[in-house]
């Protein structure tokens, strides 16, 4: 082939706009020119066609393109066929194989300034009729514009012959990234550069593709965040692997539920490892699809990193994910636009809802956990309840592994959630308002009695958060604020919602699925000891000693199950400690109420000392894990 020739097939491939069907769905490169059949699908034996005109957009571009067959193996412009074998070679021993350099990468042109952006924004976005007309479409961006009150959505009213949607197509502002880190990408990081060669580390095959299925098995069905079909497409193929940053992150959740003995005997000196990696790639913002920064800090919500709770773990990843969500629009409801040529997918739209209501469970638990408030107003979404076609994925087939009665039934449980919440905050005593406490109780005994009472993980995992709701409805009239009426069942309700916290536990551990409990279970076990520590306290001020050293048996159930616990949630150390220390200051009540009737009948909580009560090991014993560094850059 001739310089000239090189040059003419150079501006035909500019001249194509988008990808046939089978490369879009598939999400690789597609070399068609002139809607001629492309080499993926004349290799697979598919027709080659083009039915939409909206190119779907991503956050990256593969590491590998697959080069035009057109083109001789002698060519100057063939770009090097690299696997993800050969860019991070796959092995299985402890190893560490250096992986050669991306020679081949095509270099994108660089993201618009701040100067154009809106410029482009208003006339190739807003007033034009395709996405496509960005010069890189494929590191389109969307931009959500907001309520009626925003800047942006008075400037899109603007075109006033247009139709109003909630999201429009956004010139990329930043540059385009490698799959996997390159040090000189990121001089300006300082102590972070050091990093850079181990974020494309994995553990060995065979433990890798364990954590995968234990991920998919375990927690995705009740926590569904990806598209399954997907992920595993994509974890399949050598030349469009998944995104780095997700693909680490699910790694992460994988290794809190994996029972590889490997994993399993070292799982928080694992978990820490994998841990650090997802989070200096999302510090290094390693990924242009904010779509998928939500689902990696959802993920990372799955560790607890030490003992605070405001500037790291689940409280602090659900924040960051809720900002990311806010401003893409994912608490918007995308369903009602027409799904026609120029708009986003159905099944992104699918994919933004499932994301969604993840990350509404997720932040409504964690703000009863800590007693914050919510970052999720009921007012400010608009999403539709979950429904099964909404977990029809990107294979066009519906994920029957997916829980939707477990996804739906939680759902409704953290609406009544923000419900007490709003009626226990700060503004509302202000206000003088009266929470109406008999109608969420009447609404929360309607949820329960359309719950089945099976002994299956999903269904134990709602009655355990049912439970911990109940305590903390009725605990509102054990407090006797003046503003809520008495009642007088609400201790036992409370007793009862105890009792029935440590059964689950039971049941829970007894079928081994301990480890598919979310951080909300340490929350059920604290609410259950607390409660059982109040009951014992007030026994022993009646003089009821028998009954106290019945309900001191619970508080040492407490202590059982929080030491099983702490495998796999080590805050649950901090909750055995300091009910093992109430067990042993009640039981010495006991003992000297016994010798002595007119002894003190008051345990002293002032001299616990709960710095050490509430801490434990941040930083996890690191044995020899060469296995965890078989990939290594």
């Amino acid at each position: 082939m001739d310089g000239s020739t090189i040059i003419i097939n150079k501006q035909v491939q500019r001249r194509q706009m988008h990808s046939c069907d089978t490369c879009r769905r598939r999400k690789i490169k597609c070399d068609s020119v002139n809607k001629a059949h492309c080499t993926a699908c004349r290799k697979s034996g598919v027709e080659c066609r083009f039915s939409l005109t909206w190119k779907r957009h991503a956050s990256r571009s593969v590491d590998a393109p697959v080069p035009s067959a057109a083109s001789p193996s002698n060519s100057t412009d063939v770009v090097p066929q690299t696997t993800l074998e050969e860019v991070v070679p796959f092995t299985d021993n402890g190893a560490t194989t250096p992986a050669p350099l991306e020679s081949g990468r095509v270099v994108a042109p660089a993201p618009c300034n701040a100067v154009d952006t809106l410029s482009q924004f208003f006339h190739k976005g807003v007033w034009s009729s395709s996405w496509a007309e960005f010069d890189d479409y494929e590191r389109l961006r969307l931009a959500y514009i907001g309520t009626s009150g925003s800047n942006f959505s008075h400037l899109v009213n603007l075109n006033r012959e247009g139709q109003r949607f909630l999201t429009y197509p956004h010139p990329p502002i930043h540059p385009h990234l490698p799959w996997k880190p390159q040090a000189q990408h990121y001089l300006n990081k300082g102590p972070l550069l050091e990093n850079v060669r181990q974020l494309s580390s994995f553990p060995a095959k065979e433990i890798r593709n364990e954590l995968v299925e234990a991920f998919f098995e375990k927690i995705h069905p009740y926590f569904p965040v990806l598209d399954e079909a997907d992920f595993r497409r994509q974890y399949k193929d050598p030349f469009n692997p998944p995104p780095l940053l997700l693909f680490q992150a699910v790694l992460l959740a994988g290794a809190h539920v994996c029972n590889h003995p490997r994993v399993a005997n070292t799982r928080q000196a694992v978990k820490s490892i994998l841990y650090h990696r997802v989070k200096i790639l999302f510090d290094l913002r390693h990924e242009n699809n904010r779509v998928h920064l939500v689902q990696a800090a959802l993920l990372l919500t799955w560790h607890l990193e030490d003992s605070d709770s405001v500037s790291l773990n689940s409280y602090y990843w659900v924040g960051v994910a809720c900002r990311i969500a806010f401003g893409i629009g994912l608490h918007r409801n995308l369903m009602d636009e027409p799904d026609i040529p120029g708009r986003m997918p159905a099944c992104d739209r699918r994919l933004h809802r499932r994301v969604w209501w993840v990350l509404f469970q997720t932040e409504v638990m964690s703000a009863l956990e800590h007693g914050r408030p919510s970052m999720i107003n009921r007012d400010d979404y608009d999403q539709p309840p979950l429904e099964l076609s909404d977990f029809c994925e990107q294979n066009g087939q519906i994920n029957t592994r997916v829980n939707l009665e477990y996804c739906s039934r939680n759902i409704e449980l953290c609406e009544m959630i923000l419900e007490i919440q709003r009626a226990t905050s700060p503004g509302a005593i202000l206000r003088g308002e009266y929470p109406d406490v008999k109608s969420l109780n009447s609404r929360l005994i309607k949820w329960a009695i359309a719950v089945p009472l099976t002994q299956t993980f999903w269904s134990l995992q709602l009655q355990l958060h049912y439970q911990t709701v109940a305590i903390h409805l009725h605990r509102l009239y054990l407090d006797g604020a003046e503003r809520i009426a008495q009642s007088p069942d609400s201790n036992d309700q409370c007793n009862a919602a105890a009792q029935m916290i440590l059964s689950i536990f039971d049941a829970i551990i007894r079928i081994g699925v301990l480890q598919q409990c979310y951080f909300p279970s340490v929350v059920a076990l604290i609410a259950a000891g607390v409660h059982v520590s109040r009951s014992i306290q007030q026994l022993v001020d009646k003089g009821s000693m028998l009954l106290a050293l019945n309900s001191l048996r619970n508080l040492e159930s407490v202590v059982h199950t929080a030491e099983v616990l702490k495998e796999f949630w080590p805050n649950a150390e901090g909750v055995e400690k300091l009910f093992r220390v109430l067990v042993d200051r009640y039981k010495d009540l006991l003992h000297r109420e016994h010798r002595d009737e007119e002894s003190t009948t008051t345990a002293d909580f002032c001299n616990i000392d709960w710095e050490t009560m509430l801490l434990f090991d941040s930083q996890p014993r690191l044995m020899e894990l060469d296995w965890m560094d078989a990939l290594s850059n």
